[in-house]
């Protein structure tokens, strides 16, 4: 991740950046900063594609996804579980535990 203060090169040898939020992306009240967003940006800007990962569910991933202005890309989820393509939404893949592990069976 970006840190604040770091400046993105035009020729850089990064072709993704993926956001963990929990601890690391998300300011301590749960907000996006301005300097996160415009190191997104910057980053979008110079063809380096973001995404966002989270063990949360997708709901809230895909309200950090819309506050970050990202163009269609991936969110992954539940823990690297759920891979949710966006602004659509579509599931792109999906781990389930089965039945009886998931009952403590």
């Amino acid at each position: 991740m970006l840190m604040r203060g770091e400046a993105v090169g035009r020729h850089t040898p990064y072709g993704m950046v993926a956001l963990d939020l929990e601890g690391t992306a998300l300011q301590p009240d749960g907000t996006v900063s301005p300097a996160l967003r415009d190191a997104v940006a910057a980053c979008v800007e110079r063809g380096i594609a973001v995404i966002v990962a989270t063990g949360r569910m997708p709901q809230p991933a895909q309200y950090y996804w819309g506050s970050l202005h990202l163009p269609p890309s991936p969110i992954i989820a539940y823990q690297g579980a759920m891979v949710i393509w966006m602004p659509d939404g579509r599931v792109e893949s999906q781990i389930a535990l089965p039945e009886r592990a998931a009952a403590g069976r």
